[in-house]
């Protein structure tokens, strides 16, 4: 189970905040297996840009008193917290990686209708995933792939728009200019519907709360 934690903050404020949260893991990285924090750096695309996030923390234990720690560490930024939610990784659909420098960092809020949940799994499962593996194991200008989908909101603040996906991604500028054409290939080695059908599947059946370039502090 993974543990995530949102954050609005004022962006004059970013980098104490973060000098904290840096700090923390210093002291406390033998509590998690994986840590990560992002903050937002230029928004592709937002359902509200007045109401967005600029830091994300990603942590996973194996001791739920290791979250529990956390928070009350962070306590006096709750204010400041858009959600906290407990998270599980998509199959077929976690690669991360230690290789920070060099890459463009994407964070991406998804929101799929309630609705279409299990068909969104079933194509991330057996269209998107095996087609981000093969791009990262064979053209390699992908660096990290990961999907979480949200298992339990602890904390929306109101009138923040929902999410119930979060995908990171680490790739070369260069990845831009392949994507399309590297991802249909992916699609066709597992007999996927092809790069147009399945992206015009998933437009209808969620939308990107927020999708923007970030730096991933640590």
């Amino acid at each position: 189970m993974y543990y995530a934690a949102t954050y609005f903050t004022d962006k004059k404020k970013d980098k104490q905040i973060i000098s904290q949260f840096l700090t923390y893991f210093q002291l406390h990285n033998n509590k998690f297996s994986f840590y990560r924090i992002y903050r937002k750096k230029l928004t592709f695309s937002s359902v509200d840009k007045n109401q967005m996030w600029n830091i994300l923390v990603l942590l996973n234990a194996e001791e739920e008193e290791y979250y529990d720690h956390f928070k009350q560490a962070f306590n006096n930024y709750r204010t400041k917290l858009v959600r906290q939610e407990t998270m599980l990784p998509t199959p077929g659909s976690f690669f991360p990686s230690n290789e920070k420098n060099g890459n463009i960092q994407i964070v991406e809020y998804v929101n799929v209708q309630q609705k279409y949940l299990l068909e969104f799994k079933n194509i991330m499962i057996h269209n998107n995933g095996p087609a981000m593996e093969h791009i990262l194991h064979t053209k390699k200008w992908c660096k990290e792939f990961i999907a979480l989908e949200t298992a339990d909101v602890l904390y929306h603040k109101a009138g923040f728009p929902e999410w119930n996906q979060i995908h990171l991604i680490a790739m070369r500028p260069s990845g831009v200019f392949h994507f399309k054409k590297d991802f249909n290939e992916g699609l066709v080695r597992v007999n996927a519907p092809n790069f147009a059908d399945n992206f015009d599947r998933l437009e209808q059946i969620r939308e990107f709360t927020s999708k923007v370039s970030a730096s991933r502090e640590i």
